[in-house]
C-alpha cells in the first residue's frame, strides 16, 4: 500500500481540483484577432532572385509559363543554382 500523499500540481498524476471538488478547467482565452493576409504581389513583381531554391521550385510548380520565367531568372543570376536549373530543365525535357 502506498503512503504517498495525494497532491495536485504540474508534475502530479492527480488533476488540480477546485474547492467544490471539480477539476479546474483552463480559463477561456479571449478571441485572437486575425490580421488580414497581405495579397500576393502581381506575377510581374515577384523577385525570384531573393527566393530560396525550394521557394522558386514551389512557385513554378507544374505551370510551364512560370517554369520558363523561373528558368530565365535563375540563368540570369551571377551564380545560378544547379539544383534549380536541373529541376527546371528536367521539366522541359519530360
Amino acid at each position: 500500500m502506498s503512503t504517498e500523499k495525494a497532491r495536485s500540481g504540474k508534475h502530479s498524476r492527480f488533476p488540480a481540483v477546485n474547492r467544490e471538488g471539480r477539476s479546474a478547467a483552463p480559463k477561456a482565452q479571449p478571441p485572437v484577432e486575425v490580421e488580414a493576409v497581405a495579397e500576393a504581389p502581381p506575377e510581374d513583381q515577384i523577385d525570384l532572385s531573393s527566393m530560396s531554391a525550394d521557394d522558386v521550385l514551389t512557385w513554378a510548380g507544374d505551370d510551364g509559363a512560370r517554369q520558363s520565367v523561373a528558368l530565365a531568372a535563375e540563368q540570369s543570376r551571377d551564380r545560378p543554382r544547379k539544383t534549380v536549373l536541373r529541376e527546371l530543365d528536367s521539366n522541359f525535357e519530360g
